[in-house]
């Protein structure tokens, strides 16, 4: 879905989208692209958005949360 929505986006709307399957690059290079980003957070150049969290038990609630459009960050589900 992402690669699709990158090639829309960049397409219609004039503006460059990135898509990188990071799973398929070799081990070396994903150690370089986690210091990268591990140098960003201590900087404070990037944080993490929570929005809300939910016990496993609550996954159901969680889908009901993102699906209703309001999600303003990422969800954290616990596994307890």
């Amino acid at each position: 879905m992402g690669l699709l929505l990158s090639v829309i986006t960049s397409s219609l709307l004039k503006k460059k989208a990135k898509f990188s399957a990071t799973g398929l690059r070799p081990a070396n290079e994903l150690q370089i692209m986690l210091e990268e980003l591990s140098i960003l957070f201590e900087s404070n150049k990037l944080r993490t958005v929570i929005d809300k969290e939910f016990l496993i038990d609550e996954i159901r609630s969680a889908h009901t949360y993102v699906d209703s459009g309001r999600k303003k960050g990422n969800i954290v589900l616990t596994i307890s």
